[in-house]
């Protein structure tokens, strides 16, 4: 909501700056601009009618944070119309992007997709007189309007290039780029200063102390630890996996994300990590990212997208790798990749691996081979 007021109040400056002649571009830009304006502003009445009709509830839930994200797209979009009109200067301190039209259609298609997933959704709902169904329907029709909504903020990103603000996950609180304070607060030892609390070279020992808890030997593994919270965790994930050696010290943090339900075309998962990817590239600067799909595949319709992922023949994820300036924190690269644990069901991973990763995987080897 601070975000929100921020952007209000830039518009409010914006529009007090008077009009002035604007190029025939402009005029286009503004007319398109406005028709967006007039969708968003019908999303956001439609949103508080139906939030209005809720007390509390898990759909409320959804509803609120799906209103946050509508209303923040018409702060964005009015600010962007008075800056053009006034001459203003866009007074955001958040990452803006160029304008992307090949990400602009593709969205559009994304888009137009889950509008007729929502419709299907709805006659099929109409259909149930009540009970747990029929809430079970509304639940997940809530849950893909959400989504919805993320989409057309990253859409209005595309084509128009407005500032991003990473949207909320859908529950009753917004998705913080940070971590859960709350998690990891009984840790003995204060968090360090690096990804999750951690940093390189720390020992198994000192990962507990911050943690608050014992880390377990994973099967079949000679440095690798499993970990249920971290110094620092964060709500979008809920296991970490932490690679120590006995000399080398802590060399990598894996995080595995929590379950993400999803539609046969990807699209809540798609938007989890987009969202994800977003918030890094703000820490790390771009990405290089990979989009793909196996040559032969014969999981290529829109609506297999999915089933493509999970027979590892489709491959969505990012790397920074720190080529142009080393990264932060003594990171060597740092990995983003979406796995599928079913046909509508998928789950992010992040991995962060230190400078110390080379030495200590050749530690590990050296033990290993030491039993032979």
């Amino acid at each position: 909501m601070q975000y929100l007021l921020i952007i209000l109040f830039a518009a409010l400056l914006a529009g007090c700056q008077g009009k002035r002649d604007l190029t025939p571009d402009e005029v286009e830009l503004v007319n398109q601009l406005r028709t967006e304006l007039s969708a968003t502003e019908a999303d956001v009445a439609l949103a508080e009618d139906e939030n209005s009709k809720l007390t509390s509830g898990f759909i409320k839930g959804l509803i609120t944070a799906r209103l946050e994200v509508l209303r923040t797209n018409k702060a964005l979009i009015q600010q962007r119309i008075n800056a053009i009109e006034s001459g203003a200067r866009v007074t955001l301190t958040v990452s803006t992007y160029e304008p992307d039209p090949q990400e602009a259609a593709r969205l559009t298609e994304e888009i137009e997709i889950l509008l007729g997933e929502i419709k299907s959704a709805r006659e099929d709902a109409s259909q149930h007189a009540g009970g747990m169904a029929l809430a079970m329907k509304h639940s997940s029709i809530a849950t893909q309007e959400q989504t919805l909504s993320m989409l057309k903020q990253r859409h209005l990103v595309a084509k128009y290039g407005l500032s991003y603000l990473p949207a909320p996950r859908p529950t009753t609180s917004t998705l913080d780029v940070g971590v859960d304070s709350n998690r990891g607060a009984s840790a003995k030892t204060k968090p360090a200063d690096g990804p999750f609390g951690l940093i390189h070279g720390l020992t198994k020992a000192e990962v507990e102390s911050m943690a608050g808890e014992t880390a377990t030997l994973l099967p079949g593994s000679t440095n690798s630890y499993l970990l249920t919270t971290a110094p620092k965790s964060h709500n979008a994930f809920e296991n970490y996996v932490v690679v120590i050696g006995d000399l080398t010290g802590l060399c990598a943090v894996r995080a595995i994300g929590k379950d993400i339900t999803t539609s046969r075309h990807g699209l809540q998962a798609k938007a989890d990590f987009n969202q994800m990817e977003a918030t890094l590239s703000g820490l790390y600067g771009a990405p290089e990212r990979t989009d793909r799909l196996l040559p032969g595949s014969i999981w290529d319709e829109p609506e297999d997208w999915m089933m493509g992922l999970l027979k590892k023949e489709r491959f969505l994820f990012a790397q920074w790798q720190g080529e142009d300036e080393p990264l932060k924190n003594e990171l060597d690269n740092i990995a983003l990749v979406i796995k599928a644990k079913g046909s509508d069901t998928a789950y992010l991973v992040l991995e962060y691996t230190f400078q110390n990763h080379e030495q200590c995987t050749e530690e590990s080897q050296a033990a290993e081979n030491g039993a032979l």
